[in-house]
């Protein structure tokens, strides 16, 4: 008996959600219809004026400059880096299928003493690795990397380091 009062409840439901109520369709005003003009016959067709020479304003003619008025320099573009800009130079470890007791600097440490025994002075230095091919003749993933002063720059590149872009 349970079952046919919950399945009865349940059809019950079924039937109200089907005829549920529904959305009102809109209301469509009524127009009267009201007196209007006749429509327009057609005419024959207008054309345009084509526009001559004299309709556009002419370009303004250049004027020279008196000769007591100074010719424009070109600004002067810069020489060199600041003497006070810091730049980060790179260098790589070594070169991959080498013998790394072939390298150049055994660490980052022996590589910052070098360049200051040649007179750079490094403010700052960090290992990095980076992404790089992996035939014989690649540079290393390990990379060294100093931060020196722009006017340096020339020393640290004659040792073999390039700067960092």
């Amino acid at each position: 008996m349970k079952y046919v009062t919950v399945l009865i409840s349940l059809v019950g439901l079924l039937v109200l959600a089907g005829c549920g109520a529904a959305e009102p369709e809109p209301a469509t005003p009524t127009v009267e219809p009201t007196a209007t003009a006749p429509p327009a016959q057609p005419t024959e067709a207008v054309s345009e004026p084509t526009p001559t020479a004299e309709a556009y304003p002419s370009a303004p003619e250049p004027t020279e400059a008196p000769d007591e008025y100074p010719a424009a320099e070109a600004p002067a573009l810069p020489t060199g880096y600041p003497p006070d800009m810091m730049v980060w130079m790179e260098r790589p470890w070594g070169t991959q299928c080498e013998d790394p007791d072939m390298y150049t600097y055994a660490d980052l440490r022996e590589a910052v003493t070098a360049l200051e025994g040649a007179g750079v002075v490094v403010q700052d230095s960090e290992a990095v690795e980076l992404a790089v091919c992996q035939a014989c003749d690649c540079p290393t993933s390990e990379h060294f990397r100093v931060q020196i002063s722009a006017q340096d720059m020339e020393q640290a590149e004659e040792l073999g380091w390039t700067r960092w872009q």
